[in-house]
C-alpha cells in the first residue's frame, strides 16, 4: 500500500501543472513535503523522496510517527512552526 502512496505522492510532485503553478518551476523530489497522520502516510513520503511531516491528530501517536521514521512530528497542527523555515523541530529529541 506504501508503495502505490508513494507513487501518488510522486505523481501530485511531478505533475507538469501543479507545481509550476504554485512556485514557478517544477520542484525536485526531494523538495516535497507530505503531511501525513499515519505510518503509510510517512512510508509514502519516504518512498517519494519527500519530507515526511507526522501529525499525531488521528489514530496514531507521535511516538507511533517517530518509529515510522518520520521527519518531523507534531502533537497537532495546532502546534505548527514550520520546521522548513527554521521554526521548531518537535522531534521531542533535546
Amino acid at each position: 500500500m506504501a508503495s502505490v502512496r508513494g507513487n501518488l505522492v510522486l505523481r501530485d510532485l511531478s505533475s507538469p501543472g501543479r507545481c509550476p503553478r504554485l512556485h514557478g518551476r517544477a520542484l525536485a523530489r526531494t523538495e516535497g513535503y507530505v503531511v501525513g497522520d499515519t505510518p503509510r502516510d510517512i512510508e509514502a513520503a519516504h518512498a517519494a523522496d519527500a519530507t515526511a511531516i507526522g501529525v499525531a491528530s488521528g489514530h496514531y501517536t507521535a511516538q507511533q510517527l517517530r518509529a515510522a521514521k518520520a521527519d518531523y512530528v507534531l502533537e497537532s497542527l495546532k502546534e505548527w512552526e514550520c520546521p522548513i523555515d527554521g521554526g521548531s523541530d518537535d522531534q521531542g529529541d533535546a
